[in-house]
């Protein structure tokens, strides 16, 4: 039976508990419960803690999708525009351009200043073939990779598109650029769709997160409630097991960390005798006993 209650003990209790024998008959002072709920703010402490490094992981991870979406959504109106022909970005970017006075045609600009360039080198005599064509093709790459911006940005311009859907609307435009018109259109719609289903691939990874967020807030959140019912939960003084033998009469009380023998002392009560049914306590002059699992008594609050 011994055995028993002392097995009942350390599952019971914060920490190891001492038996009879180490004690050897003196009347000590007990370990008062305070000390169970500073271990209890300790083990509060970790809970927030976690939640601090679940606030972080999340924040690095919405950010990792937030790039892998930018990213994603760059490389797929750039690969859409790769597809226009280069005749098709100039000439739709010169028309958004007069159309909507943005900005005036940039291909103006490399054509008059190229001609004037050579013309400079050619007079000085630095100019040679190799030289020339090299000149050539960077003036080609400039205009190229400018275009392609500019076709990036029509293709994704919404003021633009309500435009084209207007013209070919219109019967009385010009039948060729209508044809073109809805060439383009039809181009744009489909990029609108792809985007949007990039968006949804986006929304989708977000609200996953959130939800597993959530569900790592909700199980730490219900650790700390937990947590912080355990001393509601523990009224002290309450005699929850006894174990007397040959050896001698032991006693656990609620809220009180250690196993209890006659003589000892929780603050300024004592266990003056504990027999097979109940235990005997004394506060100065007063005296009452518990039996196992009743309520405490009043002085020990």
């Amino acid at each position: 039976m011994k055995s028993l209650i002392l097995i009942l003990a350390c599952l019971l209790l914060v920490t190891p508990c001492q038996s009879a024998e180490n004690q050897s008959g003196q009347t000590k002072q007990i370990e008062q419960p305070s000390a169970l709920r500073l271990r209890l703010e300790e083990r509060l402490k970790i809970q927030q803690q976690r939640l601090k490094d679940i606030e972080e992981l999340v924040a690095s991870e919405q950010q990792s999708i937030e790039e892998w979406y930018a990213r994603s959504l760059r490389e797929l109106v750039e690969s859409t525009a790769s597809q226009l022909k280069a005749t098709d970005r100039v000439l739709w970017a010169e028309f958004k351009s007069k159309m909507t006075g943005e900005m005036p045609y940039a291909n103006n600009y490399f054509w008059s200043k190229f001609p004037k360039t050579v013309s400079i080198l050619q007079d000085k005599r630095e100019v040679r073939v190799g030289q020339a064509l090299k000149v050539f093709g960077l003036r080609e790459a400039m205009i190229d990779s400018f275009f392609m911006s500019l076709a990036q940005d029509f293709l994704t311009n919404d003021n633009f598109r309500k435009m084209l859907s207007e013209i070919v609307d219109n019967e009385a435009q010009n039948l060729l650029i209508r044809t073109e018109a809805q060439k383009l259109l039809t181009i744009m719609k489909d990029l609108e769709l792809r985007t949007r289903h990039l968006q949804n691939r986006r929304d989708a990874q977000l609200a996953q997160l959130e939800q597993w967020e959530k569900g790592l807030r909700e199980h730490v959140h219900g650790i700390m409630r937990e947590i912080k019912a355990l001393p509601e939960m523990t009224e002290l003084g309450v005699v929850s097991a006894i174990s007397c033998d040959e050896k001698g009469s032991l006693c656990i009380v609620d809220g009180v960390d250690k196993v209890l023998q006659p003589g000892d002392m929780i603050g300024n009560i004592t266990v003056v005798k504990i027999d097979k049914k109940q235990v005997e306590f004394a506060k100065g002059s007063q005296k009452w006993v518990q039996a196992i699992g009743q309520p405490a008594n009043p002085a020990w609050k």
